[in-house]
């Protein structure tokens, strides 16, 4: 969401903004390999997403 917020995208757009973690992974990271570096670089971190049924 901060991600979204930075650029400009309404996290709640739901045309523009990332539908799922993993395309807000490809968005904002990079490609799958990409992300694997990310995650080893920074295994310290952890990343988790929650969403509501609305």
């Amino acid at each position: 969401m901060k991600k979204c917020r930075e650029i400009g995208i309404d996290p709640a757009d739901k045309e523009k903004a990332p539908k799922s973690l993993h395309e807000a992974i490809l968005k904002f990271i990079g490609t799958e390999e990409d992300f694997k570096k990310f995650r080893k670089k920074h295994s310290d971190i952890i990343i988790t997403a929650e969403s509501k049924k609305e």
